[in-house]
């Protein structure tokens, strides 16, 4: 009895406690399901989107301030269709042919490129050697305590090295084909292939990532030995980023990327998106085409990470929109290539979708962007924040249907794209190098970081984390 009665206590105590907490302004929590009703409803007339030029307004808050100072973006079309998007293979002809714009008259080998052959081990090893046997030549300035741990340590590396030339084979076997079309496995995921030159020597890694079953996660990289030079059509030695990094133009790596994807002869299919500084390379910038559908950019946008932020997604599974990245080196030379996610357009669903007003869009984004990023206090040390929104767009993004688990659709979307300013007490409490007023300016995705993502066809907000 005593035990149920402690049970009801709890039961109370919560109900009471929920009840007292504010609660969500339910206003703007749009159904899926009205949002699925949306897709049909027509637009009266075939015409241009309207929308102010720029967007000036602070909406202030307790611990967050939002500040819309935005270039308001919007496509040069006259209507807005919504199609059903499939999952689709590579066009295998365009891959072929990026091989051979960069390398004449390849040989293209299957082989297991993480092995390394008995000799090509033992080559490694005579290095390590070489380097014990001229220790006190190369590093005259050791004390007898740093010589004897760098021994120690180069002694461990060679005996790694001796286990695994035990282990290596003589040759590694390799299968030659035509095409990348026949990288494709019916049983793994994963298939390297090494490009030779006429002369014999291998000049790119090509991995493509692609199962029967599911190849809506399909990328096809490619990873030289050497940069390539545009403008010379060879490769040259990869420019390696100094430290502290310099700072690159992205106007330049615009230039170069866009002469790159015309060389080899995808430009038709892809636009420029944008050029930003991945986080993940630090040696260069990435330059990211995207395709269009019926005159409008798909929108390639990265959720904005907060500091501090969950990013821990390994158990959800999402289709990404499809992109080519073009990736740079400091002396603005292609150093990788990526191509994900191919899909192919369905049925059209609506050839020309009605559009909730600018001024609806404004109104559901000022109450919107508090859900995505809240009022409130977030860590000690930051006494106020500014979420800065200085790019809104008009685009369009592969969204998951209402109520399935698999179909998607492209959907007309709003992205809110910024930066923020973090408020400190003082340099101490920060991580970040502060201004004058004890200001972090943070821009951790460099301009391609959205904020807020809402549906064009009603304000519903979409996670770009999840795809729906």
């Amino acid at each position: 009895m005593k035990k149920l009665y402690l049970y009801y206590l709890i039961f109370l105590l919560t109900t009471i406690i929920c009840g007292c907490q504010e609660q969500p302004n339910t206003e703007i929590i749009i159904n899926k399901m009205e949002t699925e009703q949306n897709l049909y409803k027509d637009a009266e007339e075939y015409t241009p989107y309207l929308a102010q030029e720029k967007w000036n307004e602070i909406v202030s808050g307790k611990d967050v301030t939002y500040v819309f100072d935005a270039e308001i973006c919007i496509p040069d079309v006259n209507a807005y269709p919504i199609y059903e998007v499939l999952p689709s293979f590579f066009e295998f002809d365009k891959l072929d042919n990026i091989i051979r714009s960069l390398v004449p008259n390849p040989r293209i080998k299957i082989e297991e490129v993480d092995l390394l052959t008995k000799d090509q081990i033992r080559m490694e090893m005579d290095l390590i050697i070489q380097s014990i046997n001229l220790v006190d030549k190369n590093h005259p300035e050791f004390s007898e305590e740093e010589k004897n741990n760098y021994l120690s340590s180069r002694n461990e590396d060679l005996a790694y090295m001796q286990e695994l030339y035990n282990n290596a084979p003589e040759e590694i076997e390799t299968r030659e084909i035509k095409s990348t079309s026949e990288m494709r496995s019916e049983t793994s995921t994963r298939t390297n292939v090494r490009v030779y030159n006429e002369q014999d020597n291998p000049e790119l890694i090509c991995e493509m990532n692609m199962t029967k079953g599911d190849n809506r996660v399909a990328t096809f990289s490619i990873f030289p030995y050497k940069a390539y030079d545009i403008k010379l059509h060879t490769f040259v030695p990869i420019g390696e980023m100094p430290i502290p990094r310099i700072e690159m133009s992205k106007e330049v790596a615009a230039e170069t990327a866009q002469a790159f994807v015309e060389y080899v002869g995808i430009n038709n299919n892809y636009s420029l998106n944008c050029v930003y500084e991945d986080m993940a390379f630090y040696d260069g910038l990435v330059a990211v085409f995207t395709p269009s559908y019926s005159g409008i950019e798909s929108t390639y946008a990265v959720p904005a990470i907060l500091p501090y932020q969950s990013q821990d997604l390994e158990f959800f599974r999402i289709w990404p929109a499809e992109v080519v990245l073009v990736y740079l080196d400091s002396n603005y030379n292609i150093c990788r290539f990526e191509w994900k996610y191919p899909a192919r357009i369905g049925k059209m669903i609506n050839a020309n979708a009605e559009l909730m007003s600018f001024d609806s869009v404004k109104e559901q984004i000022k109450k919107s962007i508090k859900l995505m990023s809240p009022d409130m206090p977030y860590w000690d040390g930051i006494e106020h924040r500014q979420i800065v929104i200085e790019r809104i767009e008009l685009g369009i993004m592969r969204v998951k249907r209402s109520g399935t688990s698999d179909a998607y659709i492209l959907l007309p979307v709003w992205d809110c794209f910024g930066y923020l300013i973090d408020h400190y007490r003082s340099q101490e409490e920060s991580e970040y190098r502060l201004n004058e007023n004890n200001d972090a300016i943070i821009d951790e995705n460099d301009g391609v970081g959205t904020f807020l993502t809402i549906s064009a066809l009603d304000g519903s907000i979409i996670d770009r984390k999840f795809g729906y």
